[in-house]
């Protein structure tokens, strides 16, 4: 029963880990996701205290279709393009990415793999299918949901018109008060859609870098401007153009950036381990200690950094150019016999990304740690973090990673495991399991803390605080807190 519990205790004390991780990261869906049920929620709960059923009704409908094409609109129509260009160009696959630095590229293992395809080729389908699948987006969310939400609320206010008019017959003092309160309320004379004809969708964005960011900002714009353009009067576009500009920061930065502050304050730095690395790091360093249960701030600094003060020899140094050295010049510059251990680093340190063209590489810091050796710049280990925070694509060939992402997030475990031993230092304790135990700790409570905040003050932005500004706008601008999108206004 015990053993149950505690694997159960493990796969929550997992998921809470991995929840935590998908808020710091700007990429990650699930809170996108958890943002956009609040936004959704918050905002038609406003809309419909302000303007009852019908704005309430219009916004829970372009908030909830708005949501689906935002987050996976882009993603849909580039698999659609995917099925086009496979067709089109006779491809095996069309699952490849474009991005490269001096370590990876993609690309080019695709086009060793099917040299029929020139660069240019799939470069021209890869720009095409990206554009057009964000231009269509755009269009759906811009101008189709506007006009579907417009043409119920339409129909809904025919019938009570219809209703009104039925009942005119009964009505005989209120008979000219109902007439009147009609004339104010938008008949279908006075719904229009103005503005569809010309919008710049000009958003060509993934041009090297393949970032859920950059898909999402470019349907941002393409959105507001849609929206604006597929406004009834100029009120509401007023009110659109606030809204929808307003909530880009919110939605993309403020996270990050407050993120970013409250590490700076606790820590002294922008950027703090994310809670999966820094379990996966946790087990490893407990796994090594085993064997003795107490250490000195000295002796772990060594075990865990290896030697910090390593030379790379000059003969091997003068080879490294564009920060990669290849991996079999490297082995013709040492002596094998001699240095089998480095050999071997050198070999599995290479397998941490692709071979290009068939060829394996080390970059500069790479062998600087194969030369400094230590627990934490084990190839094994690295692998293992960057696969499980790269979802594998670290190894893929034909998938793209950035190598400086990948240094960052090592830069981030250096600055874990050193915060453990300045303390150690600093407080004349030794390292044991209990201290590991506790920098995990304070690591998850510190992030879940940051992240939390971040997301509470964007959600409460998105979901509130706009659209109460844009309400205020409105009735600054007209005298009347109604919605304008129904409204008749004299010009």
């Amino acid at each position: 029963m015990s053993r149950i519990s505690g694997t159960s205790y493990n796969k929550i004390q997992h998921g809470a880990r991995k929840f935590v991780a998908n808020l710091g990261r700007g990429d990650a869906l699930l809170p996108i996701i958890l943002l956009e049920a609040a936004v959704t929620g918050g905002r038609t709960y406003h809309a419909y205290k302000r303007g009852g059923f019908v704005e309430g009704r219009e916004r829970g409908t372009e908030e909830t279709l708005g949501a689906i094409f935002w987050l996976g609109g882009v993603t849909a129509f580039n698999k659609m393009g995917d099925a086009i260009g496979k067709k089109v160009l006779k491809l095996q696959t069309a699952d490849f990415e474009v991005g490269k630095d001096a370590v990876r590229n993609p690309l080019k293992n695709f086009i060793n793999k099917f040299p029929k395809y020139s660069e240019k080729t799939l470069g021209i389908f890869k720009f095409a299918k990206i554009t057009s699948s964000i231009l269509l987006a755009n269009a759906v969310i811009g101008f189709v949901v506007p006009k579907i939400n417009q043409g119920i609320t339409k129909k809904y206010q025919k019938g009570i018109e219809q209703l009104d008019n039925n009942k005119k017959s009964e009505l005989s003092s209120n008979a000219a008060a109902l007439t009147t309160q009609a004339d104010k309320t938008p008949s279908k004379k006075n719904t229009s859609f103005k503005g569809l004809g010309v919008q710049n969708l000009l958003f060509l964005s993934n041009s090297f870098e393949n970032d859920a960011r950059y898909k999402l900002l470019s349907t941002d714009a393409g959105i507001a401007g849609g929206r604006a353009a597929s406004a009834r009067n100029k009120y509401e576009r007023r009110e659109i153009l606030f809204r929808d500009l307003s909530s880009v920061y919110f939605y993309m930065f403020c996270r990050s950036h407050l993120n970013s502050v409250l590490n700076l304050i606790q820590s002294g730095r922008v950027n703090r381990l994310d809670t999966l690395s820094a379990k996966t790091l946790d087990t490893h360093l407990q796994d090594n200690l085993k064997s003795k249960q107490t250490y000195s701030a000295e002796e772990f600094e060594k075990l865990v950094l290896g030697h910090t003060d390593a030379i790379i020899p000059d003969k091997v140094q003068s080879k490294i150019k564009n920060g990669i050295i290849d991996l079999e010049e490297f082995k013709n510059l040492v002596d094998v016999r001699m240095d089998l251990n480095l050999v071997g680093r050198a070999e599995k340190m290479s397998q941490l990304q692709p071979q290009i063209e068939g060829k394996s590489i080390l970059t500069a810091e790479q062998l600087k740690d194969v030369y400094s050796g230590g627990l934490l710049n084990n190839p094994k280990f690295l692998n293992e973090v960057f696969e499980n925070y790269t979802d594998k694509k670290s190894t893929n060939p034909f998938m793209f990673v950035a190598e400086k992402d990948l240094r960052g997030l090592k830069q981030q475990m250096a600055d874990y495991v050193g915060d453990i031993i300045k303390k150690a230092k600093a407080n004349g304790e030794n390292i044991t399991m209990d201290t590991l135990k506790n920098a995990s700790k304070k690591n998850f409570t510190r992030n879940a803390f940051n992240l939390g905040i971040g997301f509470a003050v964007s959600a409460y932005f998105l979901s509130t605080a706009i659209p109460k500004m844009q309400y205020w706008l409105t009735r600054r601008q007209t005298g009347d807190d109604k919605f304008p999108g129904t409204e008749k206004y004299e010009k």
